[in-house]
């Protein structure tokens, strides 16, 4: 990658001509802004182990809070299945007759 003292060299010599103090001030004015891009990138690296972990952290708690709403609806599923399952095991037991009425249904089909 070439520099910016590079670039403008090789364009004052392409010019036949040597550095002139505007493109010496150029090159001057782009290694401070290098400087403090330097210094922006070494606080926003400095900050990406937490924030990496910040997010881990948030992840995790969205994952325990999926998983426990998960197995809420799995628990009112099956609580609803086992209520439908005695529902249909009262349909099928015998309805108790007294003695009376099974005599009464026994004269009225004769």
């Amino acid at each position: 990658m070439k520099s910016v003292v590079t670039t403008v060299v090789t364009a004052a010599d392409a010019a036949g001509r040597f550095p002139s103090t505007s493109d010496l001030e150029s090159v001057q004015g782009s290694l401070q802004r290098a400087a403090a891009r330097m210094e922006a990138a070494e606080k926003l690296a400095g900050n990406l182990d937490q924030v990496a972990q910040e997010d881990c952290e948030e992840h995790a708690r969205l994952t325990k809070n999926y998983k426990a709403k998960l197995q809420k609806e799995q628990d009112e599923q099956q609580q609803q299945e086992a209520a439908v399952a005695t529902a249909d095991d009262k349909k099928l037991l015998p309805t108790p007759v007294s003695p009376m009425s099974l005599e009464k249904a026994i004269l009225h089909n004769n």
